[in-house]
C-alpha cells in the first residue's frame, strides 16, 4: 500500500511516495535518479507521522540526491531523446499524414498534434518488440528453452522480467538504448527460462549468450536512468 505526500526540503515542497512493506526491517529512503521522486519504505509498526518525520530529518541527504537526479523528458515535439543509442529529435508535423517515420536523426510524427504523443508511444512499443524478437528467438534457441509470450511494458525501474509461466516482458525504453544493451537484456530474461534466480548457473547461461554482458550491465547502471527519464 502506498500514498503520496509533500515534505519541505531546502525551502521547497518535494513529492514523496510512502510505501508500507511487511518485510521491511527499518525505514529507508531512496531518490529515483530519473525524475527525482523521493520514496520512503516503512516497516510494520511505524506510524505515518514518525515515517514522515524521519524523511524530513534526512533532508540534507535528500537534497543532495535530488540535485543529482535528471528531469523527466516528455515525448513531445522538439524534445531530444536517444533511439538505438543515437541522439534524435522528435518532430510533430500536423501537415503530414498520420504516421511515424525515423529519418535522418529525427522521429517525425504526422497528424493532429493532440494525438501525437500517444501515436509515438504506440510506435515505440511496436519498434521495441520488433527489434527484441529476433534476439529473444535466437537466445531461446541457443539455450533450448521456450517462452509463452513476449510483451512490452512501461516499467519505471525494471528492464525486463520472466514469469513462472514463461512470459517475457520488456521495458519499451530498451529501444532507446544501444543495440548491444538491448541484446543483453533479452539474453538475461531468456536465461531465466533456465534458472529463475541469479545463481552461478544463471550467469553461466548469460555468459554463453553474451560474453561481454558485464560491459552492458555497467552501461545500464551508469546511463539507464537517462532512458528511464523519458516518459509520455
Amino acid at each position: 500500500m502506498s500514498s503520496r505526500h509533500q515534505i519541505m526540503v531546502g525551502g521547497r515542497s518535494i513529492a514523496l511516495e510512502l510505501k508500507r512493506n511487511a518485510r521491511a526491517k527499518r525505514l529507508s529512503l531512496r531518490v529515483e535518479r530519473a525524475g527525482g521522486l523521493l520514496k520512503l519504505t516503512v516497516p510494520p509498526g511505524i506510524s505515518e507521522r514518525k515515517a514522515l518525520a524521519f524523511a524530513v530529518s534526512e533532508q540534507k541527504w535528500v537534497q543532495t540526491q535530488i540535485d543529482k537526479a535528471v528531469p523527466i523528458v516528455k515525448l513531445q515535439g522538439g524534445a531530444n531523446i536517444h533511439f538505438g543509442g543515437e541522439k534524435i529529435r522528435i518532430i510533430f508535423d500536423p501537415d503530414k499524414t498520420r504516421g511515424v517515420w525515423h529519418i535522418d536523426g529525427q522521429i517525425i510524427v504526422g497528424g493532429p498534434v493532440a494525438h501525437a504523443p500517444g501515436r509515438l508511444m504506440r510506435w515505440l512499443k511496436l519498434e521495441a518488440k520488433k527489434i527484441l524478437m529476433p534476439h529473444v528467438e535466437q537466445h531461446a534457441s541457443s539455450l533450448g528453452v521456450h517462452y509463452s509470450r513476449v510483451s512490452i511494458g512501461d516499467m519505471r525501474s525494471r528492464w525486463g522480467s520472466c514469469s513462472a509461466s514463461g512470459g517475457l516482458r520488456f521495458n519499451w525504453r530498451l529501444i532507446l538504448a544501444p543495440p548491444s544493451v538491448l541484446n543483453y537484456v533479452a539474453a538475461h530474461e531468456v536465461a531465466h527460462l533456465r534458472e529463475m534466480n541469479h545463481s552461478k548457473a544463471f550467469w553461466a547461461h548469460v555468459t554463453s549468450l553474451v560474453p561481454d554482458w558485464h560491459k552492458q550491465r555497467r552501461w545500464l547502471r551508469k546511463e539507464g536512468h537517462l532512458l528511464l527519464a523519458v516518459s509520455k
